[in-house]
């Protein structure tokens, strides 16, 4: 290092020499993030409970949840391109194009988590290139979250398996994923 990359270091500034694992991990939450912007795309992707019983909300238009089909999110299927510029970002020496990182801290693995039926078929995209782009550094696990009890039957648990299955080593865990019990979506 240079006398001034270690100023940088003391300072709190160049973050580049640190290497990160993240044990759990939404990376289709990362990726849609950079895609969509983060006030896009993760509002209104669930019915609003109050709504659904009753048809009312107290919260009315600044609920996060979707009052009615026409105000859902529809999510769309990442793409094998949408992983690059997470991968510019957070994996140090493993794009193409170097020159555009900055000195930031660069990740050593990720653990990402599927716990819900729209991001199945996201999470084997990332297994599958992350595989190709990254060199092994992505895992993945397969369970229903607290939050999606309600969603979980035989035809989520066969989904979810055949996944499991499809990942083949790169899938590492399976069961429930997430303890956000202090912010239930239900009354149980």
């Amino acid at each position: 290092e240079t006398e001034e990359q270690e100023e940088d270091d003391e300072d709190g500034v160049n973050l580049g020499n640190l290497i990160y694992c993240d044990a759990h991990c939404h990376l289709d939450y990362c990726i849609l993030n950079d895609k969509h912007g983060d006030d896009v795309w993760t509002f209104k992707k669930w019915m609003c409970p109050r709504w659904k019983d009753d048809g009312w909300c107290p919260l009315g238009g600044s609920c996060d949840y979707a009052h009615g089909e026409a105000e859902l999110y529809r999510r769309e299927p990442l793409r094998a391109e949408d992983l690059e510029p997470f991968v510019q970002r957070h994996f140090a020496g493993r794009s193409a194009r170097q020159d555009q990182i900055a000195a930031t801290p660069r990740a050593a693995c990720f653990i990402h988590n599927c716990c819900e039926l729209e991001a199945i078929e996201d999470a084997r995209l990332i297994a599958e290139v992350s595989e190709q782009m990254l060199g092994g550094t992505v895992f993945c696990t397969f369970g229903c979250h607290p939050h999606n009890y309600t969603d979980y039957d035989d035809l989520m648990e066969q989904r979810l398996l055949a996944a499991f299955k499809a990942c083949g080593r790169k899938a590492v865990a399976w069961g429930e994923c997430g303890l956000d019990y202090y912010k239930n979506f239900y009354d149980a």
